[in-house]
C-alpha cells in the first residue's frame, strides 16, 4: 500500500477539541498520526522497515494536497518501537529536522522513562518545547493532574507546575503544597509525586 492510501482511521484530521472548530486553526489543517493503528491497518505492514520514511512520504503528499498547520504524533515511543531505530537520536534529529522543513508545528507524545534514557530523553533533548504532565497527591485521597513547560528554547519561561482541570474549558491555577499536617498522617512525603505519565514534546516551525 503506497503512503497516498495510508488510512484515514490511522491518520486524522481534526477541526478542534470534542470535534469543535479550533478558531485559531482551520478547519482540516491538524493531522493526528497514531502509528499502532496504522501498522494494524496496513497490510503490507510486516514488510516495512522505515516507518519514519513511510511517513515523511505521506506528510509531504498530504502537505501538497493541503497545507499542514499542525502535526500531532502520537506516540513516539510506539512509532520508534515499530521502526526499530538503531541510532535513536540520530535519526529523530533528522525527522525533527525533516518537521520543521515543513513549516509545520509539531507535536509529539512520548512515555516518560523515570530513569531518565530512551526514547523520551531523546526526543526531549532534541524538542524545541517540552511540556509535561504528571499525577499528584492532593491529600483526602485525591489527586490532581499537573502541567508544566519544562522547556522554551529562546524563553524566559516558569518552570513551576500548574494543576490542570477541565471544565467547558481547560484551566491553569498555580500548584499549592497539601497541607503537611493533614498529609503526614495518611502518607509519607515520598509519596506526593508519582513518576511522570506522558510528556508532550513539540519540535516548532
Amino acid at each position: 500500500m503506497p503512503a497516498d492510501d495510508v488510512p484515514e482511521r490511522g491518520v486524522h484530521r481534526r477541526d478542534g477539541m470534542n470535534g469543535r472548530a479550533a478558531p485559531a486553526i482551520p478547519a482540516r489543517r491538524i493531522v493526528h498520526v497514531m502509528p499502532a493503528r496504522l501498522r494494524i491497518e496496513r497490510e503490507d505492514a510486516g514488510e516495512i522497515r522505515d516507518w519514519l520514511r513511510v511517513l515523511k512520504d505521506f506528510l509531504i503528499r498530504r502537505n501538497q494536497r493541503e497545507r499542514i498547520d499542525l502535526v500531532v504524533i502520537d506516540t513516539m515511543d510506539v512509532l520508534a518501537s515499530m521502526a526499530h531505530l538503531e541510532d535513536p537520536r540520530n535519526e529523530l534529529f533528522h525527522f525533527f529536522h525533516f518537521l520543521r522543513s515543513m513549516g509545520v508545528t509539531a507535536y509529539v507524545l512520548v512515555n516518560a522513562d523515570p530513569s531518565g534514557t530512551g526514547v523520551s530523553h531523546d526526543v526531549a533533548f532534541l524538542a524545541d518545547g517540552v511540556f509535561e504532565l504528571r499525577f499528584s497527591g492532593a491529600g483526602e485521597g485525591k489527586v490532581q493532574l499537573l502541567f508544566r513547560c519544562a522547556k522554551m528554547r529562546h524563553t524566559n519561561h516558569s518552570r513551576d507546575y500548574f494543576v490542570l482541570t477541565y471544565d467547558k474549558g481547560f484551566t491553569a491555577r498555580p500548584y499549592e503544597t497539601p497541607n503537611a499536617s493533614v498529609w503526614r498522617r495518611r502518607a509519607s512525603p515520598t509519596a506526593w509525586w508519582s513518576s511522570s505519565e506522558v510528556t508532550s514534546c513539540w519540535a516548532s516551525r
